[in-house]
């Protein structure tokens, strides 16, 4: 919207006003006389000068070319892109775990403790008199704590792969993970009491066997050197 000059028909004082305003109820402010609006060039009742126009209408945009080459680079791309699996890409699950309420979170602790009292009373107390029964129990437990790092490997690599790569490619991670993530509330409370037992077992178990490999090891780099 834009202004124009009207003009006082008596004493020419002029003002400015809108263009949409009503001339005949528009009056001079010196004499009190009719003010008139201006016209186009085109004479007294040619039509007014509209203050807006519209623009000249573009020529539409001419399609890019696209040459055989590069639709042949885009249809490598996309094979290359779909050659992964479609595991690497998926999002990670939402939780599975379901809150219980006070009750059910003093069941689970009451199985932790018990699960606790009995196998420290097996493993540290008089209860198991020979040693090769102790020994058969410490070999069960270690072939026990393995399997579940395997398990635990597996569910971390199908809930989400970059966790499961966590848990293999860093010590310890997997009992993270089984503290943290996992679903079973049953296995959280057993493992975490029998992995408190039998700790120390398997500290010596990993130590001797990371001795075991590192003198084979050694022995190969030697006996090759000679």
């Amino acid at each position: 919207m834009a202004d124009i000059t009207v003009t006082c028909t008596q004493c020419n004082a002029t003002l400015k006003v809108s263009e949409y305003v009503d001339i005949d109820a528009l009056k001079c402010r010196g004499c009190g006389a009719k003010m008139e609006k201006p016209h186009a060039a085109g004479g007294e009742g040619a039509m007014d000068t509209p203050a807006i126009r519209l623009a000249a209408p573009r020529a539409p945009e001419q399609p890019v070319a696209v040459t055989a080459a590069e639709i042949a680079a885009m249809e490598r791309n996309r094979k290359v892109r779909s050659f992964f699996p479609k595991l690497l890409t998926r999002p990670a699950k939402p939780s599975r775990r379901r809150r219980g309420g006070p009750v059910s979170v003093i069941r689970y602790w009451i199985l932790f403790i018990v699960t606790l009292l009995v196998s420290a009373a097996l493993r540290w107390g008089d209860i198991v008199s020979q040693q090769s029964t102790l020994d058969i129990m410490i070999q069960v437990m270690l072939i026990y704590f393995g399997m579940l790092h395997v398990g635990l490997v597996a569910q971390a690599f199908h809930d989400d792969v970059f966790q499961g790569i966590l848990c293999v490619f860093i010590p310890f991670y997997s009992v993270y993970y089984m503290l943290s993530q996992s679903d079973s509330l049953v296995l959280r409370s057993i493992s975490a009491a029998l992995l408190l037992t039998f700790a120390y077992d398997l500290m010596v178990f990993l130590t001797k066997t990371g001795a075991d490999v590192y003198d084979f090891v050694n022995r190969w780099i030697m006996s090759g050197a000679a």
